[in-house]
């Protein structure tokens, strides 16, 4: 998908897991966004 300029679709659900957020663990939210930024700038 990246030829047509689509890189994150669908990554929602994988950086904000429901069972994260229920749990209220906001650290492992912000691992995951950081990690998906490191991936992108690569």
């Amino acid at each position: 998908m990246a030829a047509s300029g689509v890189t994150a679709v669908g990554m929602g659900s994988k950086l904000f897991p429901k069972d994260v957020i229920a749990a209220g663990q906001w650290d492992s939210i912000s691992r995951l966004c950081t990690q998906s930024l490191e991936w992108f700038r690569k």
